[in-house]
């Protein structure tokens, strides 16, 4: 134990601009960053997504394979991350100097 509490959630997001869906089982790396804020960020390889939380018309629930096709009830959510493809650039040094006061 390092000191830490880990608390494990369940989200529901919808990516917008991923340009093959398939890519997503192929990810080495996945990190998502400010999940308790209002924009958070999503990072699939080389892949970055901003996004908010929105209402879900009705609700969703969440189910979980137990081995075969039993399946058991984990959570249900009106919420969802809906997230969208951004494109990073670089700052130029232009911004950096009228960033400085």
């Amino acid at each position: 134990d390092n000191g830490m509490d880990e608390e494990e959630a369940i989200l529901i997001v919808e990516l917008k601009g991923l340009p093959n869906p398939d890519l997503i089982h192929k990810c080495t790396n996945v990190s998502i960053l400010g999940v308790d804020t209002p924009e958070p960020i999503l990072q699939l390889d080389s892949n970055v997504f901003r996004g908010a939380y929105e209402d879900i018309p009705g609700t969703c629930m969440i189910f979980a394979r137990n081995g075969g096709e039993q399946l058991s009830y984990l959570c249900k959510t009106s919420k969802k991350l809906s997230m969208t493809k951004v494109i990073l650039q670089e700052k130029s040094q232009s911004q950096d100097v009228g960033s400085k006061n």
